[in-house]
């Protein structure tokens, strides 16, 4: 089953190696669960992803880029393979 969920998606700091480094992190959103769903095809998923889009936008109205340091998260509609889950699974190191 493929799924698509509303997250709300934001940068977490990394550490500081090489002057800070920053990643993107994600979980699906408590208060939009009502637009989760589940499909059979990828194109089913696209589709719905696509009109999740202009929620999304509204949802995001005032809200600060991620890249901003007084970011609270932007809603964006991810597509998954099962059930939504956060990422990364791991938090990410400095290679």
């Amino acid at each position: 089953m493929i799924t698509v969920a509303i997250y709300i998606v934001d940068r977490a700091y990394g550490g500081s190696e090489e002057g800070g480094w920053w990643y993107d992190c994600g979980e699906p959103s408590d208060e939009q669960c009502s637009y989760t769903r589940g499909f059979e095809t990828e194109a089913e998923a696209l589709n719905y992803s696509a009109e999740l889009l202009p929620i999304c936008h509204e949802l995001n109205d005032g809200r600060p880029d991620i890249g901003h340091s007084n970011s609270v998260g932007r809603y964006l509609p991810i597509i998954s393979d099962g059930n939504p889950k956060p990422f990364p699974s791991e938090r990410p190191y400095y290679s």
